[in-house]
């Protein structure tokens, strides 16, 4: 039986941390050799626009993808066009930093994953070593987290469950630290208010991250059993009256109207409606689906389970009800499409990943006293071996296999329709891997990173199997900020990328022209959603003014503009002043005159400009000043 009372056990968190910076260093070096820098889903260009929308022109309005024909849909459902602002907040902090270095948008903020993911990892060894487990058994637990688990897979993506997982693991290991009876009054508060605002920062994410908090009720029970009554009355109190205020608040302000009392209430009468049936379909194919288990995507995991017949931990217990509590609520959310948007692995389990993986370091810690490791390495080897297929393409394959089209029977239960049998065959045919250093024809700048990978191996190493040998905390910090001033340098190099519109001189040039043209009033109209043009204002148009991704139309020879374009157009305010339009000749084969030929009849032409490309294409500005 392992303890997990760090005052029964006498194990201090605290010598762990220069190890859990390395470890963190380590997986963020191995994330990056594998850097995609693109994004793939919808989804992740609308974290993208909010992020840059509120870091530029104040607002997450989303005018980058107005042109998604399925976001232009869902428009019209209530509160769907603003997420939660935990994420994109974040990036746009981020952004900020990036455009003053003129970084691409798109390829710094898909560093955000692989740096989350890695520091997840890292609390998540603190976590284990404060629940008393020995350093290698912790380390090497993290370490299965963040190498043989698909949260792997996430870091090549700009999802926001990541930052739920960290935000979670903070606050189970801050609610493990109130069990230790040596610590001061002051550390007690201190953990339990870090606690709680990493739950609710972990709600402001992903509202699902509500059903953390029953869960991470059940892990603080002993804690809270040895609070008085009347203080435990008061603190309940302060919370409800302090949640109340910031809900009422946040139905004024369209940012976070999701956090507002009227969303509450449309997500309740979404529950009282919902079939249980879903609900418990997507408890049972988690578990033993073929082609959707969630041990076929980290089999690792199994440990969790045969580490009962060594110790029955309460975090086990929380990780698992967090596991049951958001699927259901993505069934909730989703009825029998519940399997379709979840991607590699079921994203939305990641927030409960490392706390899952928590439940493995009993058996860890008994096979490494049993002398039994070859069975770990091999479990985590496989494990390995799965993620490595997620990372090696864009998942454009899965995409297609798990599209909403799919009968949910095959999807669920015929194991040729997983993705892991995608990647296999694209991985058959020859298919080279979707790094981004590939893509600019440089691959040797991914082995770049071996590098420091080595070092940091050779230093952990020493770390963990000998007893004397130390670490100082101030060379644990030098190390990781090493790894991320390499990770902006290797980011800059990456600028020819084709997936960002790098390869078209002739956009950075239009694009140019327009940041040192345009005014803040003005507005500029991007033809089209998807494609290069598009993708390269995404990454490389830094002016703080507002544009929009024009929509492709159905038919690509079609004269008239989409409906929604000519909304768009007829409605422009008069306050904006001057409309932008830049089309690339690439596009021709959809006919971009349709929009211009719409402003032209509606406004002055001031002038236009092209900008020509060596292979002979090219990309064309239009200038036109509104008038009523």
């Amino acid at each position: 039986m392992v303890a997990e009372d760090p005052a029964a056990s006498g194990a201090d968190w605290r010598p762990a941390l220069p190890a859990a910076l390395l470890l963190s260093a380590l997986l963020f070096c191995v994330y990056m050799a594998g850097y995609g820098g693109r994004y793939n889903r919808d989804d992740e260009h609308v974290f993208v626009s909010a992020a840059q929308g509120w870091a530029r022109w104040g607002a997450a309005d989303l005018p980058q993808v107005w042109g998604n024909s399925r976001l232009q849909a869902l428009r019209l459902q209530p509160y769907y066009s603003v997420v939660e602002p935990g994420y994109w907040w974040l990036g746009a902090q981020l952004l900020r930093v990036a455009d003053a270095l003129r970084l691409g948008s798109v390829q710094v903020l898909m560093l955000v994953n692989p740096l989350l993911t890695a520091l997840t990892a890292g609390v998540l060894l603190l976590l284990l070593r404060a629940q008393g487990y020995a350093l290698p058994a912790a380390a090497l637990t993290a370490l299965g987290y963040g190498s043989a688990t698909f949260a792997w897979v996430y870091t090549r993506t700009y999802f926001r469950e990541p930052l739920a997982a960290l935000l979670l693991t903070v606050a189970a290991f801050c609610i493990v630290l109130l069990g230790d009876q040596r610590l001061r009054p002051a550390a007690v508060r201190g953990a339990a208010g870090l606690a709680l605002a990493a739950v609710l920062a972990a709600i402001a994410v992903k509202l699902a991250c509500f059903a953390a908090v029953p869960a991470l009720l059940w892990l603080a029970l002993p804690a809270l059993q040895r609070v008085r009554v009347r203080s435990g009355l008061g603190w309940t109190a302060l919370l409800l009256v302090g949640s109340l205020a910031l809900l009422l608040a946040a139905g004024s302000s369209p940012a976070t109207v999701r956090l507002s009392l009227p969303y509450f209430g449309f997500v309740l009468r979404a529950l009282a409606s919902a079939s249980p049936a879903y609900v418990a379909e997507a408890v049972i194919a988690t578990l033993i689906s073929p082609a959707r288990s969630i041990f076929y995507y980290a089999p690792f995991l199994l440990l969790s389970f045969y580490a009962l017949r060594h110790a029955r931990t309460r975090l086990f217990g929380a990780a698992w009800l967090l596991a049951g509590l958001l699927l259901g609520l993505q069934a909730v959310a989703y009825g029998a499409d519940w399997w379709a948007p979840t991607g590699w692995g079921l994203r939305t389990l990641l927030p409960a990943l490392p706390l899952l993986v928590a439940g493995c370091a009993p058996a860890i810690e008994h096979a490494l006293q049993a002398g039994r490791r070859k069975n770990v390495f091999a479990l985590l080897g496989a494990g390995v071996a799965v993620q490595l297929l997620g990372v090696a393409y864009a998942n454009q394959s899965v995409v297609a296999l798990a599209g909403w089209a799919m009968p949910r029977t095959a999807a669920l239960w015929n194991p040729r329709d997983a993705e892991v049998v995608a990647q296999v065959r694209q991985l058959w045919q020859g298919q080279a891997w979707e790094l981004a250093a590939v893509q600019v024809g440089a691959p040797w700048l991914a082995g770049v990173w071996l590098l420091p990978i080595v070092g940091i191996l050779i230093a952990g190493r020493r770390l963990v199997v000998s007893p004397v040998a130390s670490l100082r905390l101030r060379r644990a910090l030098g190390v990781m900020l090493a790894c991320l001033t390499l990770a902006v340098l290797f980011v800059a190099l990456l600028r020819a990328d084709p997936g960002v519109g790098g390869d078209h001189p002739e956009f950075a040039a239009a694009a140019s022209f327009v940041e040192s043209e345009a005014g803040a009033r003005d507005v500029v109209l991007v033809q089209f959603y998807g494609q290069p043009l598009w993708q390269y204002f995404s990454n490389s148009f830094y002016a703080p003014v507002r544009w929009y991704a024009l929509p492709l139309r159905a038919n690509a020879s079609a004269a008239v503009a989409p409906v929604g374009t000519r909304a768009l157009l007829a409605g422009l305010p008069l306050r904006h002043g001057r409309v932008w339009l830049v089309s690339a000749d690439s596009a021709e084969a959809m006919d971009p005159r349709a929009e211009y030929k719409m402003l032209a009849a509606r406004h002055i032409l001031r002038g236009s400009w092209r900008f020509a490309a060596a292979n002979g294409g090219g990309a064309q500005v239009f200038l036109f000043e509104l008038i009523k």
